[in-house]
């Protein structure tokens, strides 16, 4: 049996050393234990909020495709609009597709030039002057098939009188009439001549100032 004496200063400073160290290793391993509380309490918080995020997902999952769809759909309005309403004046667009009309609807064209702009509070008019030479059916398919462009339209200050060719063509139609034995089409006859002013419309974006 091992004696010890409590009054002893070595035995009192042997417990008091123990005893420190015994109050040391408690901090030690409360400090460490509360840092692991606070690191899990975040870790719990980061979680939570991570599940409420997921569940918003998974909530909106069914609906996914018909958003898509609304995109998609949205997407093409915006593109036709672009189309109708560009930035800039595509001239020569509009030069090739009034070139196509005519060609199908045998029309002459005589003049088409640019006369300047107008710009108002959210987009700008660019005039163009126009005059062609036809029979009275096709000028008049003409300006139908420039109202389904693309690209919006507006056609003003029409101008219509007799064509400076209707005589010659009239004397083409009756010789063709003879020579082939069958009457011709009367829309080789460019009976009138049609001058009017053409509007396209364009965008105020960066390229539209």
């Amino acid at each position: 049996m091992i004696n010890i004496d409590i009054n002893d200063k070595k035995t009192q400073r042997g417990i008091g050393i123990i005893f420190l160290g015994i109050v040391a290793a408690g901090l030690i391993w409360y400090l460490q234990i509360k840092d692991m509380s606070v690191e899990l309490k975040d870790l719990k918080a980061t979680t939570a909020k991570k599940e409420e995020e997921l569940n918003k997902i998974l909530a909106l999952r069914p609906h996914l495709e018909n958003m898509r769809i609304t995109v998609e759909n949205l997407q093409r309005e915006m593109d036709s609009l672009e189309r109708m309403f560009p930035s800039t004046p595509d001239v020569p667009g509009l030069i090739t597709n009034l070139t196509k009309v005519a060609r199908a609807q045998r029309i002459t064209v005589m003049n088409f030039k640019p006369v300047g702009t107008l710009q108002k509070e959210y987009y700008k008019e660019n005039y163009y002057e126009m005059t062609i030479l036809g029979s009275y059916h096709s000028v008049g398919s003409f300006f139908a098939q420039i109202a389904n462009f693309d690209l919006l339209v507006n056609v003003d200050r029409i101008n219509l009188r007799s064509s400076p060719m209707l005589a010659t063509d009239l004397q083409e139609y009756e010789k063709y009439n003879r020579t082939q034995g069958k009457k011709g089409t009367d829309e080789l006859i460019r009976s009138v001549q049609v001058s009017f002013r053409t509007t396209t419309y364009s965008s105020l974006g960066s390229g539209g100032q």
